[in-house]
Formats: structure tokens, sequence, C-alpha cells
């Protein structure tokens, strides 16, 4: 398994892998757009992070960030580090409550947002969105 990391600020080409991280070291894609596009040709959706991509053919497996934890944490046991449990049985209750407040309240709220936004300048919408996301 590798990891790749988008630039962390979107341009009007979309999610980008920019010349201080490099290119997207498996595929060589340098917009994320390029992962959708070889999944599903002329993908209509919305393109987001994080993704979970398979090496061998190239695509994207999941995009559904409330499930690549649990994904990861049971699905790839074969494979993974035993000693790192990335859902352990004790704490479950309170991630699922974490997440579901995330998914559901945080994304609605960025969602809002970004609607709210959408005839704004997409200056005034970058800076928006890198302050939603720089904590």
């Amino acid at each position: 398994m590798s990891l790749s990391y988008v630039d962390d600020e979107r341009d009007g080409r979309g999610w980008a892998f920019r010349e201080h991280r490099g290119p997207d070291p498996v595929n060589g894609f340098t917009l994320l757009e390029q992962a959708y596009d070889a999944t599903e040709k002329g993908y209509p959706g919305h393109i987001s992070v994080p993704v979970l991509g398979d090496r061998r053919c190239g695509r994207i497996v999941s995009s559904n960030f409330p499930d690549l934890t649990f994904d990861l944490a049971t699905q790839f046991e074969e494979w993974a580090d035993r000693e790192t449990d990335l859902y352990p049985e004790a704490l479950r209750p309170e991630i699922d409550k974490l997440n579901a407040w995330l998914y559901h309240d945080v994304e609605a709220v960025a969602t809002a947002l970004e609607g709210a936004l959408k005839d704004a300048d997409a200056d005034v919408r970058a800076h928006a969105r890198h302050a939603l996301t720089s904590g």
C-alpha cells in the first residue's frame, strides 16, 4: 500500500498533485480527476478526497470517507501491521459517534457553505475552503 497527497488547496482544475509533493507515484496522475476518469471515463460526479485506489488496475475502489478507515481496519487485516488497530473494538462506539457527527454535521455545513458561495469569486471560495480545512 502506498500513500499519495494532493495539494492542500484546490484550484479551478480541482485537487492536484503539485510539484512540492510530486505526481501520484503509482499512476503518475497530476490531477485527482485523472484517477476518477481512469475508473469511469468522463466521471460526472463530485471529485473528493480521500480515495482508496487499486494499484494493479489503476482505479478508485472507494471514495466514501466514512468507510475507508473501517475498510482498512477490517478488509486488509491479512496485510496489516497487527500492532496498529484503526478500529479497536473498545473504541468503536465512540469512533462511530464521531464519524456520524463528522459525516452528517460537518459535511452538511461544508456543502451548504459551498452552495452559498457558488456564485462568489473563485478566490473567496478558495479562502473559505482553506479556512474550513485548516483547523
